[in-house]
């Protein structure tokens, strides 16, 4: 029989002692640059005691995982890591910039069995590819690649990328397809790459490539990305951060299965913006959802640090041009809801994607600015009540009815059932939710009446929407100016004259 006090106690009560060992009020927090976890205070989590003999080590074995909530931020590591995520996240956009170049060139090519078996996989779509079928033809092919590359249609991004994929692979298969990219004019004077490789190219934007898989990737896209962008070092001057769900996801995939077992609850803070379509990376965790049902994910987005600078880490030169001619000391209010819209569409298309139920909760976080937050939220909310109040308006026929295509160019429209998802968020009855307390939505009605009895048009709305005051919001404490919340995202030192 042992002589220690410990193992002459019940289980049960080891089980408890063990539990009160390892736990950390803050959890563990996972420190980028070493590759562990340490405490909220930076040091090492003490786990000494399994190390005294086998048995404890044994009965201890998963229970810092399972008592204890993982941290992940996210991260910017050095610049030689820096550059990867930046040259990655540009590469990423290149890529899906020319499948919907190419998808617009073989649009005669789309038939109705195309139509059909894009149905079956991304129904939401179809009206895309009527559009682009028979209403594609442009006098200038680059209003319509434009006009496909700034907007997601209101349904998630990361979808829209999928339909983009897919689209075009199920188009490779005409036996004209060759011949149709071979007599395009797309590539102008650039040297086209081989169009099999820029097919069968799939990278998720949630992965941390390494050198070499970025190389390959490079090979193929980089005539492309500098044909556009022009010069080659144009992401050194802007911090590059990998987001927080990219940094779990590739911690993750390093555990064994049994480890991660074990694991209970995951916090990840997107307290900075970050590279490669940050809003759709939370699809990476669903296998590790499925393949643990107790696992718990919260996602934390900073609003203002993370949500409203709405993807300029993927323009850099737009922030360092900006900050030289101080043209960023207030933030837009028609950035507002479309800097939101890509977090709130991602976040509930989850479940479709197969996230399991309550297995995930995005949380908009205000930073403590309470006063600026609510009055920015309710701008958005207001921003959700137009889009509605037109929707009823053309149901009703007070104003003539658009096209698809139409309906979503109106600076009215963000993403689809705007109006009812914020009122799941506001009402506590979605799996979005807020750190600080949301007004209530007002009555469309009284919009929908006003503006039937001014005799509005379709342009009067647009007009009128653009006229909302304020014009533009700037954070409150204790956050720092709208510009240095801007200058957080550029490396220290001067502005190079070309940009």
């Amino acid at each position: 029989m042992s002589t220690s006090p410990l193992l002459r106690l019940p289980r049960e009560l080891r089980d408890i002692i063990y539990e009160y060992y390892v736990m950390e009020d803050e959890g563990y927090y996972f420190n980028f640059q070493a590759g562990k976890f340490t405490t909220s205070t930076g040091q090492p989590p003490d786990l000494s005691l399994i190390y005294v003999c086998r048995q404890i080590a044994e009965e201890m074995g998963g229970i810092a995982l399972r008592s204890n909530t993982l941290v992940f931020k996210t991260a910017y590591d050095n610049q030689e890591r820096a550059n990867i995520a930046g040259r990655y996240s540009a590469l990423l956009d290149a890529l899906i910039n020319v499948k919907v170049g190419l998808l617009n060139e073989v649009r005669s090519l789309i038939t109705p069995e195309i139509v059909d078996r894009v149905a079956s996989k991304f129904p939401q779509f179809v009206p895309v590819l009527h559009n682009l079928r028979d209403e594609g033809t442009l006098p200038n092919p680059k209003r319509f690649f434009r006009l496909w590359t700034s907007s997601s249609w209101g349904m998630a991004p990361s979808l829209d990328c999928d339909f983009v994929s897919y689209a075009l692979q199920l188009a490779s298969e005409h036996p004209d397809f060759a011949r149709t990219i071979a007599l395009s004019p797309f590539w102008g004077d650039a040297k086209m790459p081989a169009t099999p490789d820029i097919l069968a190219l799939q990278p998720v934007p949630w992965a941390i490539p390494t050198s070499a898989e970025l190389d390959t990737l490079a090979a193929i896209v980089s005539p492309i990305l500098y044909r556009w962008q022009g010069r080659e070092d144009w992401w050194d001057r802007v911090m590059h951060r990998f987001s927080a769900a990219s940094v779990a996801i590739d911690y993750l995939n390093s555990m064994p299965t049994t480890k991660r077992s074990h694991l209970r609850s995951i916090i990840l803070d997107e307290d900075s913006e970050s590279v490669m379509r940050p809003q759709c990376h939370t699809r990476g965790l669903i296998p590790f959802c499925i393949e643990n049902p107790h696992l718990r994910i919260e996602r934390r987005a900073s609003l203002w640090r993370t949500i409203f600078p709405g993807g300029n880490l993927n323009r850099p030169k737009r922030i360092l041009y900006n900050i030289r001619n101080s043209s960023v000391h207030s933030l837009k209010r028609s950035r507002l809801s479309n800097s939101l819209a890509p977090w709130l569409l991602e976040a509930l298309a989850l479940r479709s994607l197969g996230m399991p139920e309550d297995c995930f909760m995005l949380t908009i976080d205000g930073d403590l600015s309470h006063d600026k937050t609510i009055e920015a939220f309710e701008m958005i909310t207001i921003d959700a009540i137009w889009q509605s109040a037109l929707d009823e308006s053309y149901r009703r026929n007070y104003l003539p009815a658009p096209t698809w295509v139409a309906r979503r160019n109106h600076p009215c429209y963000a993403l689809e059932g705007f109006l009812e998802v914020m009122q799941d968020i506001v009402n506590g009855n979605s799996l979005i939710r807020c750190n600080f307390c949301p007004a209530q939505l007002q009555d469309r009605e009284i919009l929908v009446q006003q503006h039937r009895e001014w005799g509005w048009s379709y342009f009067d709305w647009m007009d009128e929407h653009r006229a909302l005051l304020p014009r533009t919001i700037t954070p409150g404490p204790p956050l720092p100016a709208w510009i240095n919340i801007a200058l957080a995202q550029v490396i220290p030192g001067p502005i190079p004259e070309w940009y």
